[in-house]
């Protein structure tokens, strides 16, 4: 079981963590700072409806294409992280209101890539760093209240992509737990959005949210890897049979050859 011990970067953002016990299983509290703007954002705080989370065909592409890239990320360096999309996090009491949120992709980097029903921050900790892709109803939520939020409980990295910039007006916002707070987090010279925690960075392509391995190679998904499978898999048979053409050619050139100087043979005049 965790202890506060657990949550370093939340108690220096001046934070409280608590366990609650009772007949249900043990759950983190958060006691949040009191004043107006989080008083307000509790108000409205809610979990994610089926309305949030179902989105358009540019929605889901963008929140597989980050999933699978951060899966891959994880399996290639066989590291621990527990890499999810839109599974329900419990992730507690905030000034006494249960808060479930879901985010489109979230990552743990300790909590092992076991199947989950949901995501017990009691048990794991809070997720490090999440994704949300904005879409109409959500994108306001996502950059303000779910925002203040994440960086309550101790969200350290957490990065908003818009995939037609319509709503944000740009493609990416982000923000990451510093000392002085919950700040925006910049991209870098390379235009990447670059995770302290994870080693990995981000950058949009087209409607897509592309990952950047820790070598700053840009990471296929699996569908990509399966396509370049097979691509690789036809060059090789197409290889093979131009080998095979050069073969049966080769042997037809020899049999001709052989055939040529067989009649050669035949009508040349006997030696004296």
């Amino acid at each position: 079981m965790l202890t506060p011990a657990r949550f370093p970067l939340v108690a220096r953002l001046g934070i409280m963590v608590r366990f609650k016990r009772g007949r249900n299983p043990t759950m983190l509290v958060h006691d949040l700072p009191t004043d107006l703007q989080t008083d307000m954002d509790i108000i409205h705080l809610h979990d994610d409806t089926e309305e949030d989370l179902v989105g358009s065909d540019v929605h889901q592409d963008a929140i597989v294409t980050s999933n699978q890239g951060l899966r891959r990320v994880a399996r290639r360096g066989r590291l621990p992280w527990h890499v999810s999309n839109q599974l329900m996090v419990l992730m507690g009491r905030l000034s006494g209101k249960e808060w479930r949120p879901s985010p489109d992709v979230f990552v743990h980097a300790s909590a092992g890539p076991e199947p989950l029903n949901s995501f017990d921050v009691a048990l794991h900790g809070v997720p490090e760093v999440v994704i949300e892709v904005a879409s109409g109803s959500t994108w306001d939520y996502d950059v303000t209240i779910k925002r203040r939020s994440y960086g309550h409980v101790g969200v350290r990295e957490y990065l908003v992509f818009d995939p037609t910039a319509e709503f944000l007006g740009t493609s990416v916002r982000a923000w990451h737990a510093t000392p002085r707070g919950f700040l925006p987090w910049r991209a870098g010279p390379d235009g990447r959005w670059h995770s302290s925690v994870l080693g990995v960075s981000f950058m949009p392509e087209g409607l897509l949210l592309r990952v950047y391995d820790r070598d700053g190679a840009r990471v296929p998904t699996f569908d990509e890897q399966e396509w370049l499978a097979a691509e690789q898999t036809w060059r090789l048979a197409e290889q093979e049979r131009r080998i095979a053409e050069q073969a049966r050619q080769s042997a037809e050139q020899a049999r001709r050859i052989a055939e040529l100087e067989a009649t050669i043979r035949v009508l040349r005049p006997p030696e004296p």
